[in-house]
């Protein structure tokens, strides 16, 4: 329910692991560490998966969209090329279109989602350039293999953070992070499929003075189904619900979560 947590043993994966490069695909979790793909069907046992073709390294995932799951890889003479599966494991790579130079490999966010006309996009955000640079573009497609690079146009994203958080919520796109230059909050809103962003005018859905920016948080939308009929009324009071996960500060790791709701004025400390 969000609000009730229990520890849980982890089997299969390294000590190390970052968790950042997690993706749910057709009921399976898919996590990349160290340039290998892992699988788990409950998050909790984790199975190191080859992928095929071999020849390649694979760097990132992207996004989910449509019914494939995208990524980069990396070819014998270190080349980035955007790749496609259908189950995680065999993939097409796209030799046809390269990847951008500042297109990022890490530490970006990315989102799902559906325009009003039910086309499904996608979006990639911020995030490390191969050379390691900080980059600000607000990548946009929606067949994952043409990306169209929004802030040549819209520059309303300067000065990302890195390992932000983006959810769609509302017909509108919430992006969740930590300003690079001063360490402030950064949360903005999209009402234009991520073309344009701005900080939220209104009181609804705000961040309460005592939130700790933060980055690397988990932002995820809680959509719940009633257990049986004496729990429908609590299913559809809580529906709907944003829940911001942990994360950190400073490099220190965060334990604390925060909820909202459309039409609530501000974010509460579970």
């Amino acid at each position: 329910d969000g609000y009730i947590w229990v520890s849980a043993n982890v089997n299969g994966l390294p000590a190390t692991a970052k968790l950042y490069n997690m993706m749910k695909f057709n009921g399976k979790l898919f996590l990349l560490q160290d340039d290998i793909m892992y699988s788990s069907g409950d998050g909790l046992v984790w199975t190191n998966n080859a992928c095929s073709p071999a020849n390649y390294t694979y760097k990132t995932l992207l996004v989910t969209l449509s019914d494939s799951i995208r990524a980069l890889v990396q070819s014998a003479d270190q080349t980035y090329r955007f790749a496609a599966s259908k189950d995680g494991l065999n993939w097409v790579i796209n030799n046809k279109v390269d990847v951008p130079v500042n297109f990022p490999v890490s530490d970006f966010a990315s989102v799902t989602f559906s325009s009003p006309t039910g086309t499904s996009k996608a979006l990639v955000l911020s995030g490390y350039s191969p050379t390691g640079k900080l980059l600000t573009n607000n990548w946009s497609t929606q067949d994952g293999i043409y990306w169209v690079d929004f802030s040549t146009e819209n520059h309303t994203l300067d000065t990302l953070a890195i390992g932000a958080s983006i959810i769609s919520y509302d017909n509108k796109l919430l992006l969740f992070g930590k300003r690079i230059i001063n360490g402030k909050n950064h949360y903005k809103v999209s009402i234009d499929e991520g073309l344009s962003w701005k900080t939220p005018d209104t009181l609804r859905n705000i961040l309460p003075a005592e939130y700790e920016s933060r980055n690397y948080q988990s932002v995820v939308v809680f959509k719940p189904r009633p257990y049986n009929k004496s729990d429908s009324k609590k299913v559809i009071e809580d529906s709907n619900r944003i829940f911001i996960i942990g994360g950190e500060s400073n490099t220190l790791p965060l334990s604390d979560i925060w909820t909202g709701k459309l039409n609530r004025k501000n974010f509460l400390l579970q």
